[in-house]
C-alpha cells in the first residue's frame, strides 16, 4: 500500500514511485534483451519450443500469428508476478496523484491489497472506486465476474480433479490475452484463487498457483 509516499502491497516495499519507476525499466530492458537473445537463437536453429508441451517444433510449420503468441508467453516467464506488480504500479493511473494525496491513496491502497488478495470488496469501497479510480472499479467488477463464472463451473464439476481442471483452464484464459504488466491479470488471477480456494474448503490455507508460462 501507499504510506508516506512508499509502496508495500502483498508483502512487498517497493519504494517511492520514482525508484517503481526505476526497476520497470530496467525489468523492461532486462526482458527485451532476453527476448531479443531467444528469438535471434530461434532463427538460427530454425525451431521454437512449444510453451504447452515442451517440445520443439520448426518455425516454418506454425504461423506468423501462433509465433507471436508463443513468443509472448515465453518472454511473461522472464517476468515474475512481483516484477509484474513492479511494472503494473509504474504505470498505473494517477500514481502520481496518489502518492502526493496521502489520505486518498491510503485509501486506495487498502482497498488494491484487498482486490490483490482476491476479495470482493464492498459496495462502499467500488463507489469510492468509481469516483476516483474508475479503471480500478472496472478491474474489481471484472474479478467478481471472472469469479462468479469460476464458481459456477466447479459447481457443475462431479470430481475434484475436473474441479480443478476447470480451475486451471479459467487461469490459461485469463493469461492468454495478458501482457507483461498486465496489472488485470495479478488481480483476476488472485479472484479465481480464492474463489477456487472457497469453494474447496481451503479458505486461507490454499495454496497459490502461478501460472506464468
Amino acid at each position: 500500500m501507499a504510506v508516506n509516499g512508499v509502496y508495500d502491497s502483498s508483502g512487498y516495499n517497493f519504494g517511492s514511485l520514482a525508484s517503481i519507476r526505476k526497476q520497470a525499466y530496467a525489468i523492461a530492458d532486462r526482458v527485451e534483451a532476453q527476448s531479443a537473445a531467444r528469438k535471434e537463437e530461434e532463427n538460427k536453429s530454425g525451431l521454437i519450443k512449444n510453451p504447452d508441451t515442451g517440445e520443439m517444433v520448426e518455425i516454418s510449420t506454425i504461423s506468423e500469428k501462433q509465433r507471436e503468441e508463443w513468443d509472448r508467453r515465453h518472454d511473461l516467464n522472464y517476468v515474475s508476478p512481483q516484477e509484474a506488480m513492479l511494472g503494473f504500479l509504474a504505470t498505473a493511473p494517477h500514481a502520481d496523484e496518489i502518492e502526493a494525496d496521502q489520505a486518498r491513496g491510503a485509501k486506495f491502497s487498502k482497498i488494491q491489497d484487498k482486490m490483490l488478495a482476491g476479495k470482493k470488496i464492498t459496495g462502499a469501497e467500488l463507489k469510492f472506486l468509481q469516483e476516483n479510480y474508475p479503471e480500478m472499479a472496472a478491474t474489481a467488477k471484472r474479478m467478481e465476474q471472472e469469479a462468479a463464472q469460476l464458481e459456477q463451473r466447479l459447481k457443475s464439476a462431479k470430481t475434484k480433479d475436473g474441479k480443478y481442471q476447470s480451475y486451471m483452464e479459467a487461469k490459461m484464459q485469463i493469461m492468454s490475452s495478458a501482457s507483461k504488466y498486465d496489472g488485470d491479470f495479478l488481480y483476476l488471477s488472485a479472484a479465481l484463487d480464492e474463489a477456487y480456494a472457497r469453494h474447496t474448503g481451503r479458505g486461507g490455507a490454499a495454496k497459490r498457483i502461478d501460472t506464468w508460462v
